[in-house]
């Protein structure tokens, strides 16, 4: 079976329009029938259909291996286990930003304590300068 006539056979299975395919990859539904179905495609239209059909098996299309629509299923790559030094690294780096942001805190709160130390200093020196001009003049004193 050529590779055109495999892409026909999933377009078929696949219920695909073959007028869509055609337009899509720019050809002429004359390249897919007679004697044009054993002309070759060029690597770059392959590339094209493989991109435009994702679930089209490139094993199936170019060497007749497996099955014609790619498994569904995503492969699992396994990760390699951190290494000691990798494992420190992170720990370090984490424990770097919770120092940083208890400096940025620590620096927010000072600010605030400070803000409050000077609201009480004003309602301190408010107080005192407003107890001065209530204070009643003794009884009987000569003015």
């Amino acid at each position: 079976m050529t590779i055109k006539e495999k892409i026909l056979s999933y377009l078929e299975a696949t219920g695909k329009v073959k007028a869509d395919f055609y337009k899509a990859i720019g050809a002429s539904p004359s390249n897919f029938k007679g004697a044009g179905k054993n002309s070759a495609l060029s690597s770059d239209k392959i590339a094209e259909i493989l991109k435009l059909y994702p679930d089209l098996s490139p094993d199936w299309l170019l060497n007749g291996v497996g099955e014609m629509l790619r498994s569904t299923t995503p492969i699992e790559t396994p990760v390699p286990p951190l290494t000691l030094e990798d494992k420190l690294l992170t720990m370090l780096n984490d424990r770097e930003q919770t120092i940083r942001r208890q400096a940025e805190e620590l620096g927010r709160l000072r600010e605030q304590l400070e803000q409050a130390r000077h609201t009480i200093e004003r309602l301190e020196a408010g107080k005192n300068a407003s107890t001065l001009r209530h204070v009643p003049e003794p009884v009987g004193a000569a003015t």
